[in-house]
């Protein structure tokens, strides 16, 4: 009998228009609220958030139907 295993880890950078520091403060906050809701309702493992002012890492981990 054929077992399959995988894991699927994604690595998202997203950087802001004209190096412009809009993730600061209440937009930073947010950024970050909307990002983990949005992995939460699409079944979306957040493993890791976390940038700067002008750019933001994402780590995740989602099903192989979701690829």
């Amino acid at each position: 009998m054929a077992h399959s295993l995988y894991e699927l880890k994604y690595h998202v950078i997203w950087h802001t228009k004209n190096n412009y520091p809009y993730l600061e403060g209440k937009a930073k906050d947010f950024t970050y609220k909307h990002i983990k809701a949005t992995c939460k309702l699409h079944a979306v493992k957040l493993i890791a958030i976390g940038g700067d002012a002008v750019h933001l890492h994402l780590l995740i981990a989602s099903k192989k139907w979701l690829s």
